[in-house]
């Protein structure tokens, strides 16, 4: 007998086995002959199985009611398959797009893209991963036996194979930091041969340079390793600028500044000069 909507009744359950899982958002179900009518999950308009499932809807006289209690294998997604869902099974739980892992959460716990820039987590410590390509990724990690970075390996680095640090410190003495290794030879303390400083103010128009240069408080017994930065020399100004340093002597500094803007702007230079380590 063909099913028509004057044979059904409020309260009126069907159980129907589905040979195709749904991933359709607004799904509706036809029964025989009878009108399409939504599915209500919840209150919302949305359901979703997978293929094979066998699945309860209940006739509230408006909508069919899912009525089905889920009941999980040692596996289980819960919602949309082919879109966000959450996978379930004895040694995670992930949470996906479709089949891709966006994070997943067990003895090995990492967020963000699997494929390419993600946060992991497990027994030995903390990576932070950047991919860049294929194969090629930059890591940071943090254990036990320290920080260490690497550019361009495919593998998470081992604690002596730090690749480059950069310290910036308002100290003035002196700041050990245990078990930071940089290329096999340890940091040293930030000490007195550190000198830092920030320059008067220069004017520079838009889309053009202006050299700015500092000289140190104590002149180095060497060049120096110089770091420094452009910023506006009035506050709340908000402008571009790129700065690049071009000559280093023991008793100063020479630096170019390009303004990117299109408006004049006052611009100083906070900088760092220290004795390159042994």
């Amino acid at each position: 007998m063909a099913v028509t909507d004057d044979d059904l009744y409020v309260g009126i359950t069907v159980s129907i086995h589905f040979t195709y899982g749904n991933t359709a958002a607004s799904p509706s179900l036809t029964l025989g002959s009878s009108t399409s009518y939504p599915i209500m999950t919840n209150g919302t308009n949305s359901a979703y199985w997978t293929a094979g499932a066998n699945v309860l809807f209940t006739w509230d006289g408006t909508y069919w009611q899912v009525a089905s209690q889920p009941v999980y294998a040692s596996v289980a997604t819960i919602g949309n398959s082919a879109g966000r869902n959450v996978r379930i099974d004895e040694d995670s739980v992930d949470v996906r797009n479709g089949p891709d892992v966006l994070a997943s959460f067990g003895e090995t716990t990492f967020v963000g893209n699997p494929d390419g820039s993600r946060t992991i987590f497990n027994e030995t410590g903390i990576d932070i991963v950047c991919q860049y390509g294929s194969t090629s990724y930059d890591w940071l990690g943090v254990s036990s036996g320290g920080v260490t970075l690497a550019n361009g390996t495919a593998e998470a680095p081992d604690v002596d194979t730090l690749e480059q640090l950069m310290i910036f410190n308002s100290v003035d003495k002196t700041v050990n930091i245990p078990n930071l290794r940089t290329r096999g030879n340890n940091i040293p303390l930030i000490s007195d041969d550190i000198q830092r400083g920030i320059t008067g103010n220069y004017q520079v128009t838009g889309g053009s340079n202006v050299l700015v240069g500092a000289t140190f408080p104590t002149a180095f017994s060497e060049e120096p390793v110089v770091v420094a930065t452009a910023m506006p020399g009035t506050t709340g100004q908000q402008a571009s600028f790129e700065i690049s340093v071009i000559s280093v002597r023991t008793n100063g500094f020479t630096a170019l500044v390009t303004n990117r803007g299109t408006s004049t702007y006052f611009v100083k230079l906070a900088w760092m000069a220290m004795l390159p380590s042994e």
